[in-house]
This record gives C-alpha cells, structure tokens and sequence, in this order.
C-alpha cells in the first residue's frame, strides 16, 4: 500500500496497512468547471518530487505546500490529528498500470476497513450553523454528490470512524452522529453505521439495494465498488460493460448461501393460483395461444444492475436448513449453482401453477426461494416454460392478469419484444400467504432446473438498435423526414448517387437509368439514426 507522509509529501511503501496508523480519503472526485479540478495524481507528486531534485535541494523539503487545495488541506488536518501518515486515491495510485488499479480496487474496501479513520470532504455542503441546519429539508449536506456515488458507498461501510468536513475542512459530525440522518438520505440501517450488526446479517438483496440509487461513470464499477461490500474478489477487466455486475453475482454465489440474489424485480401484489405437482404442469400460456411470445429484459436469473433490487431492501435469507423444514422436507442436498451453455444449473422446490379463471394468463410454474420478505410472507420465482425444452429449462417471470388486459401491440424489432404497456404486466416474483405454503407444502417436488441468468451479446447489440428502428416504425405516411450524414452522401456518392444540398433540404437521385433520373426522398428535418455519438443519432 502506497501512503504519502502527510508533512513531507514523499510516498512510502507498506506491505501490510494494519501495520501502520494513517487516515484515508472519501470524495467525489470534481468535474471540469468546478473547484479542485483537475484532481492531483500519483503523477503529478512524482513531477512536483522530480521538480524539487532538480533544484539541486541538498535536504528535500516538504512538498505539501505546492499540492492542491484538496490534497494539501487533507495532508494538513490529518497531520493536525497526528497522522503521519494519509492515503488518497487521486494520488496515491497509479493508474496507468491496469495491474496496480486491479490490485486496489480488489483491496480498497479493506484499506478504507483498516484506516483509523477516514475523512469525507464535502466541496458542495458550506459549514452549518448548527447541526439542525443538516437536516433541515432539501439542506445541502442531504443533496450532497456524495451520497449519490458508487464508491462512496463502501467508504461509508467499510471505516469505524468517518468525520465528514464541509466545503472549508470544518467538521461537522460522525458516522454515529449522523447515523440517523444518513439512514434517512441513504436507507442504510442504522445499526449497520454504527456496527451494532455486522454487514453480514443482511440479505444479499438488502445491500445491493443500498447502491440501487447511486451512480458510477463507468458501468463496470456498479459492481467494482460492491465487491469489498460482500467480500468476494475479481479481475477488473473494463470494457465488459454489464457483465461485469453478472460476473459479481456469480461470484457471490460461490461464497454467499443467500437466495434472495434472485429476488430482484416486481413483485405481483397479489395472485389466485391453484398449485399442483410440478409433473402436472401445463407447458404453454395462454398468450402463446395468440403466437404471442413473451420476452423481457428481467427473464434472466442475475441482474443486470444494482437499480434492480431498488424495491428488494425489505427481503432476509432463510439458512436452508430452517427452509426445508418450513416446507416439511428432510434436510437433503443443499442448493449448487452450476454455470452451463443452457443457463444456470440448479435444484430447488418448484410447483405446477394454474389459473383459477381460465382467462387469466399465469407462470408455468414457481420455485419456492429460502427467503422472505418483511411480513415473514416465504419469496417465489415465477418461471415460464423455454419453448424447445419446456420440461426443464425456464425463463424467470410471466405475463400475470387477464386477457383482456395485457393483450397490447408486440414490436418484434425489440429482442425484449414487450410493449412498455405490456411490461406492466410481468412480475418475477410472488409472496406466499400461509395458506399458499401450507398447500405448497404438501404439493412441492425437488428438481433439477435451467434458468438463463444473462442475455446474450447478440441480444444486448440488438437493445442499442431499437431506439432507431421504433423512429422508423412510428411514421405514419409513406414518406418521412431524414437527416443524412456526411459519410452517408460520400457512401451513397461512391455508389452512383448524386446528392445536392442546401439549407436543411437534401435531394438524392438514383444513378441515372436509361430513361432519366427519379427523385427518392426529400429531408427536410432531423431524424436520428443509428450512428450515434454520446446522444447524437444521425444517418
């Protein structure tokens, strides 16, 4: 671990942080236009170091005079505090090396557990008056940035002790202080800011919820800045996008017996199932009926995001052993979690499901989940039947209400094909009443299951297209407004066309054909296409 001595700016290196008293950093780091950017680096120590050898000092002096307001203040404080040393992430890792970032990011969640106290520095919250100004409503330490980040999260959970400043490095309360008032702003319990329960005692699905409301600039760091939170560790490979937050569950699967990682998504409120043996199920829906097919991008068995379980902070884990005798069952196999080209291989209690009123379109099936919500009601998996092996593999969730209702307009472009009017209608998961379980009980068979739990890269390149093929799907007559791009007219050029502009109208001509040329289309304003920059659609 690299740390920088807060009154002589130099680096030292430790092989073991629990060796060694030093306070540690908390920010959001600043965007272009605002105070304290651009952040210092590990490179621009080394520079200030280099600059200073240079001058041909016989005894090196301090450095931390010509730091940043930011760094320099930190160094400054904790020195104050008697910290000899200080650990920042802007400066103390160099992130040039994609092996260095790896080992850190693999290890932040402990070094921030191991500091002896971690300050977090607020630029956007001034010092109030008093601490009722911070919970006045809408005050600015609760619409402070810092709640709002991924990272941030863990640098909150992780220390004993967390001394929050204010824009002017004024402290202005603890953790524990203002354990209330971020359990209020964040929805953390409050017990877990004040260690009065370790993280571990809650689900799975309870902390992820936790980062459902926090943002990241890089999508893979939604599940970077959750590993330390469940103790699991990975490569960091960015570049992969989602997968990286399916990758994060399925290594906490390896290491977490907790099933409410599949409990993510819209619960139905409230349903009239008949429950039946699982070798008394019916293999299609009555939507299928229609040559409607059912797809939704929360069909899969993992997440695809921590926004998912924003509505999963009231579900606990039941240990497996209290579940099956819940259910009345011997102890038995306990639930394994194999990765297969057909999905996730697995075993778990599952029941037949039909509709009372034989109007009303309802799962395959359910699988029971040791898991329960905040009524003590036992957590279910609707699963519906994969067309070419409808005995065994499943897809998560169904189209659940009448006929009448969820029947609506299917756009077959979308890989996802569902309508948003349509998706209303899909729930992945069912709460169980005593009476369910006590019928469930009775009916439940053990068997061995194949659950997608990603879609495929296909289908994700497929999501980036809907946007323009729904503009294109949505005109009505039988001409339409276009926008053609530069690289557009050189390639039509290249092919024979010939395209004249002027103004925001532009004319392109077939290649002449024997007997004259004919106009195709006229654009006259923008309508955006698939080559996109940042937002920016054009043709």
């Amino acid at each position: 671990m690299r740390l920088i001595h807060t009154k002589t700016g130099r680096f030292h290196n430790f092989d073991d942080p629990r060796t060694v008293r030093y306070a540690i950093l908390s920010h959001v780091w600043a965007r272009e236009g605002e105070a304290h950017f651009p952040e210092m680096t590990y490179q621009d120590v080394l520079r200030i170091q280099d600059s200073q050898v240079k001058q041909g000092s016989a005894e090196p002096a301090s450095i931390v005079s010509q730091f940043p307001d930011k760094i320099k203040r930190f160094c400054e404080v904790a020195a104050e505090h008697d910290y000899e040393y200080a650990w920042a992430d802007a400066c103390c890792i160099d992130k040039t090396s994609s092996s260095e970032l790896s080992e850190v990011i693999n290890s932040m969640y402990d070094w921030y557990r191991y500091a002896d106290v971690c300050y977090v520095f607020l630029p956007d919250v001034p010092t109030p008056a008093t601490v009722a100004d911070l919970q006045a409503p809408g005050s600015a330490f609760q619409n402070s940035r810092w709640h709002k980040r991924g990272w941030t999260l863990q640098e909150l959970l992780a220390p004993g002790v967390v001394v929050f400043f204010s824009s002017e490095w004024s402290i202005i309360g603890t953790k524990h202080t203002l354990a209330a008032l971020i359990h209020a702003i964040t929805g953390i319990d409050r017990d877990v800011l004040t260690f009065q329960r370790p993280l571990e005692e809650f689900s799975v699905a309870c902390r992820m919820s936790w980062a459902a409301s926090r943002e990241t600039t890089r999508e893979e760091d939604e599940a970077y800045s959750l590993m330390g939170i469940f103790q699991v560790n990975m490569p960091t490979t960015y570049g992969e996008g989602r997968y990286a937050f399916i990758r994060l569950q399925e290594e906490i699967l390896k290491h977490i017996s907790d099933q409410t990682i599949f409990a993510w998504g819209a619960t139905l409120p409230e349903h009239n199932f008949s429950y039946h043996p699982f070798s008394h199920r019916s293999t299609s829906d009555l939507l299928s009926k229609f040559s409607v097919v059912t797809s939704s991008p929360e069909q899969f068995l993992l997440a695809s995001s921590p926004k998912d379980f924003r509505y999963s902070s009231n579900l606990t884990s039941i240990p497996w052993d209290e579940f099956m005798r819940t259910l009345g069952a011997p102890l038995g196999e306990r639930p394994r979690y194999m990765t297969t080209s057909y999905g996730v291989r697995t075993r778990l209690p599952v029941l037949a499901v039909r509709a009372r009123d034989q109007q009303t379109n309802v799962p395959t099936c359910i699988a029971l989940l040791a898991c329960k919500d905040n009524t003590g009601r036992l957590m279910s998996l609707l699963l519906r039947s994969q067309p070419q092996r409808p005995d065994i593999d499943f897809y998560v969730g169904a189209v659940v209400g009448q006929l009448r209702d969820v029947m609506g307009s299917i756009d077959a472009i979308d890989p996802f094909a569902m309508s948003p009017a349509y998706l209303q209608y899909y729930y992945r998961t069912a709460s169980l009443s005593r009476d369910d379980l006590r019928v469930c009980c009775q009916r439940f068979q053990t068997e061995n299951i194949y659950i997608p739990y990603r879609p495929s890269l296909t289908s994700h390149s497929l999501q980036r297209d809907v946007p323009f093929h729904s503009a294109l799907r949505s005109v009505t007559s039988n001409t339409f407004d276009l926008r053609v791009s530069k690289w557009s007219q050189d390639l039509l050029g290249l092919h024979g066309y010939n395209i004249t502009s002027h103004l925001d109208r532009c004319v392109i001509l077939r290649p002449r054909p024997a007997r004259g040329s004919t106009k195709l289309s006229v654009a006259q304003r923008a309508v955006y296409h698939r080559c996109y920059e940042r937002g920016r659609r054009r043709v």
